[in-house]
C-alpha cells in the first residue's frame, strides 16, 4: 500500500493505493465545471475506475480542501 498528500496553492489531495488484487474506487473529488479545457473532467472518474480495475489495486482519491 502507500499514500500521498498533494498541495497546489489552496487546494490539498490525498491518495491512497492498495495493491490488494482487489480492484476498486472510492473517489470523492467534486468538479465545478462539466469541463476542464478540453478534457470533459466526468472523464476522470471513468479513467481511474479503469486503471483500478486493470491494475487491481484499491484507489482512494479524495480533495480535502480547495477547489
Amino acid at each position: 500500500y502507500g499514500h500521498a498528500y498533494v498541495p497546489l496553492d489552496e487546494a490539498l489531495s490525498r491518495v491512497v493505493i492498495d495493491f490488494s488484487g482487489r480492484p476498486g474506487l472510492d473517489m470523492n473529488v467534486p468538479f465545478k465545471s462539466g469541463m476542464i479545457g478540453t478534457f470533459d473532467s466526468q472523464l476522470a472518474y471513468e479513467f481511474f475506475q479503469g486503471f483500478a480495475n486493470h491494475a487491481f489495486v484499491t484507489l482512494h482519491i479524495d480533495n480535502l480542501k480547495g477547489e
